[in-house]
């Protein structure tokens, strides 16, 4: 290169060009120089390769053309190569170079972003050229780009954090504050025994939602770091759903929403930990009723497909925003709190909830059409290969025919007990049957003349008219065709048994009835096709005696 001198002046001159040629094809950026004409007289083997060139291709072209073919990208009078030649002679020696962002073309065609430097070569002020260091900057903007991207998910984890702190704090003190106020009032009542009591199941309650809110912590620390391990068994979905049901009933017990489940009367097998999937669909079924109207229906419907089983669990509720739909799984996110601000929530158990799934080797989702039109979040699961005695039962099913079916059955419930009424009807749902439930005399009757009932399961201690004269009322009924009345009864001795037996019932069952009497009952009963005008036949087919 001219600047550093002519190599033929001495072997001492020559060895130090040499050296310093070497150096500069050690750089990570590519040198050119060009000469006054804007030709090149040296290129790096660096500087060509990131051009698209072999080094001796561009010695004697017009690097102008090369970088800028036909002046596409950026004329000769714009060009800071050409610029730089031409106004040599006014640039003081020594002057820094001033880096530039452009753009410059590769030998396929495609536009390099760069970062270059030109600098005049001027000796004893006559113009000799240019060297130009340049280097890609593709790398340079994918890096700032992904350190932009990195400070707004630091700024918004950051954001996110401070809510959670702040919600964090609000979520505690709801149940500190009426534990400290329990706890002032107990000690000015404490010789109160109604109030005492009110105070213990208050403590309880808000206890409850305290350890709740550890556990989800403490959860969600154990999926994070890896330290929570699964404690797979077989079991039946429909016992999951069971528990879930349980445990979410006095949630919705309070925003008083209908249960419906569509839930096959074949078992379906899972290998899973019971504890933690029960976990999910409470979390889910929660969410539900804390974000549906009051009173308005929560829908379980499980449905095989293929190897999976999947359950979705749907709400008529506040419904979820487009754009939120794919947040509402992040930590500490708690989309659609503003509404329903007393259900706010730490925001961290629907992400506890697809992270427990997902160890499950499943999916969970949500979908919805947006603000006011509900919600719906489905989990799907794998099902593990049949056991062969499981097989060899589906097979003595399968022969049976219509036999070995449980008939699907209408029943209502007649109970002024709300707990024990939603739970029997609970337990019967999951067994696929169909459910009404009334807490007096007067709508027992009413519901049953237009729900039609194969089996009434009637508690005898009914206020004002109770269920001796409904039973008898009942009776009295033609178009229902004689369903099975099975009286529900804490007194077991014989002169209630006779009694129950004249008002006209078919079965005495003792409080707290045994699931398995129940289970026993509804497989001795037949189908009973309603007719053609919509009553059932009159004959309800009961011949079964159950047990004392």
């Amino acid at each position: 290169m001219e600047i550093i001198g002519n190599p033929m002046e001495s072997n001492t001159t020559a060895t130090r060009y040499e050296r310093q040629l070497q150096l500069l094809e050690c750089l990570s950026d590519g040198i050119c120089e060009v000469d006054a004409d804007g030709r090149c007289t040296y290129v790096s083997a660096t500087g060509a390769f990131l051009l698209g060139f072999e080094a001796t291709e561009l010695i004697g072209t017009s690097l102008h053309e090369v970088i800028h073919p036909g002046g596409r990208a950026v004329a000769p009078a714009e060009c800071a190569i050409c610029q730089a030649v031409k106004n040599a002679q006014g640039l003081k020696p020594g002057k820094p170079a001033r880096r530039t962002h452009g753009t410059f073309s590769h030998k396929d065609g495609r536009a390099i972003p760069v970062s270059y430097s030109v600098v005049p070569i001027a000796i004893e002020g006559r113009l000799q050229g240019d060297v130009m260091a340049f280097y890609d900057d593709a790398e340079r903007q994918r890096l700032a780009a992904e350190l932009r991207d990195r400070t707004t998910e630091l700024a918004e984890s950051e954001r996110r954090k401070s809510e959670f702190v702040a919600t964090l704090a609000h979520e505690l003190r709801n149940p500190l504050a009426p534990l400290r106020a329990a706890l002032q009032i107990m000690r000015k009542a404490s010789d109160n025994a109604t109030t005492m009591a009110q105070l213990r199941t208050i403590m309880e309650r808000q206890l409850g939602h305290l350890v709740h809110l550890l556990d989800d912590l403490l959860d969600i620390a154990r999926v994070s770091s890896g330290q929570m391990t699964l404690q797979k068994e077989r079991v039946a979905l429909q016992d999951i759903l069971q528990a879930a049901v349980e445990a979410s009933e006095p949630l919705r017990m309070t925003t008083k929403n209908a249960l419906i489940l569509e839930v096959p009367i074949e078992p379906l097998h899972l290998v899973v930990d019971a504890t933690r999937l029960t976990q999910v669909v409470t979390n889910i079924l929660n969410n539900a009723a804390q974000y549906s109207v009051t009173g308005g229906p929560i829908t379980v419907h499980v449905e095989r497909v293929e190897s999976t089983v999947r359950i979705d669990i749907a709400d008529a509720g506040i419904g979820i925003a487009r754009d939120a739909l794919n947040r509402i799984f992040d930590m500490f996110t708690r989309v659609g709190h503003e509404a329903r601000s007393t259900h706010a929530g730490l925001g961290i158990g629907l992400n506890l909830a697809r992270r427990l799934v997902e160890m499950h080797d499943g999916q969970l989702v949500a979908s919805s059409e947006g603000l006011g039109k509900g919600s719906h979040f489905l989990i799907t699961l794998p099902l593990p290969e049949r056991t062969p005695q499981e097989s060899t039962t589906d097979e003595a099913r399968r022969a049976d025919g219509e036999k070995e079916k449980v008939a699907p059955i209408r029943a209502l419930i007649v109970d002024d007990n709300v707990d024990g009424a939603v739970t029997l009807s609970l337990l019967l749902q999951l067994g696929g049957h169909t459910t009404a439930i009334a807490h007096d005399g007067l709508e027992a009757l009413k519901l049953a003349s237009e729900f039609k009932p194969d089996i009434v399961f009637l508690d005898l201690g009914l206020p004002g008219m109770d269920g001796y004269e409904v039973a008898r009322k009942l009776r009295r009924m033609p178009e229902l065709g004689r369903p099975v009345l099975a009286a529900v009864t804490g007194w077991s001795g014989a002169e209630e048994r006779l009694r129950t037996k004249q008002a006209g019932f078919d079965e005495h069952l003792t409080k707290p009835v045994d699931i398995s009497i129940i289970e026993l009952l509804l497989t001795a009963l037949p189908v009973r096709r309603l007719g053609e005008n919509g009553t059932p036949p009159a004959a309800n087919g009961h011949t079964l005696d159950t047990p004392h």
